[in-house]
């Protein structure tokens, strides 16, 4: 009977869980370019809001180089509050009209590049995607750009829509379970049970 007071004495003590609380995904599209020597089209022609599997709304409006063109992108502001970033996911649906053509893309946000990394485009148009990973508030993530730079082998790269996924956690996210009476509960009915004879 000692060792089952003693079991409910420590069940009862308030137990403090850390969970992450998903808030969940905002898009944020191009709103205008620091920047752009694309030789065709330009922030315009990739914001149409059409989001990765869906094609439909797509159309020909794109931007186009055959050279090393660097176009960087403004993009919109999104409503985070307190939340934060757990990843930025950049968009593309893109295709490389020879082989070895390719968009590379990078992320400029709190004050520094996350690094330049190739979308890997095909032949044939697609979406492909970057992954930028970090805890970024509402007020860096606004202020972020992206870049987007033609890498052709031999021909011409095509850009037909851009946009970044922003996933989110709540800041808040620390969880205090301190339920005693449920405990107790459990307990009680432990108790009960020895007092009638029950096995332990």
């Amino acid at each position: 009977m000692k060792k089952l007071l003693l079991l409910v004495s420590a069940l009862s003590i308030a137990l403090c869980i850390t969970i992450p609380c998903y808030a969940g995904q905002i898009f944020s599209d191009p709103t205008g370019v620091s920047s752009n020597n694309w030789e065709n089209g330009t922030w315009s022609n990739v914001d149409n809001g059409i989001r990765q599997p869906d094609v439909n709304g797509i159309t020909l409006d794109s931007m186009d180089d055959g050279l090393t063109g660097v176009a960087v992108f403004n993009m919109s502001n999104v409503v985070m509050g307190t939340d934060l970033t757990t990843a930025i996911l950049v968009w593309i649906y893109a295709k490389g009209e020879g082989g070895g053509d390719d968009i590379e893309g990078d992320l400029n946000i709190a004050g520094g590049f996350e690094g330049q990394s190739a979308f890997s485009i095909t032949a044939s148009n697609s979406w492909k995607s970057l992954t930028f990973t970090g805890s970024w508030t509402d007020t860096q993530v606004d202020a972020m750009t992206v870049e987007v730079t033609a890498a052709p082998g031999f021909d011409r790269v095509t850009l037909f829509e851009c946009y970044a996924e922003i996933n989110t956690v709540s800041s808040g996210n620390s969880v205090t379970i301190n339920d005693r009476t449920s405990l107790m509960s459990n307990s009680e009915l432990s108790l009960s049970r020895v007092k009638k004879g029950a096995n332990l």
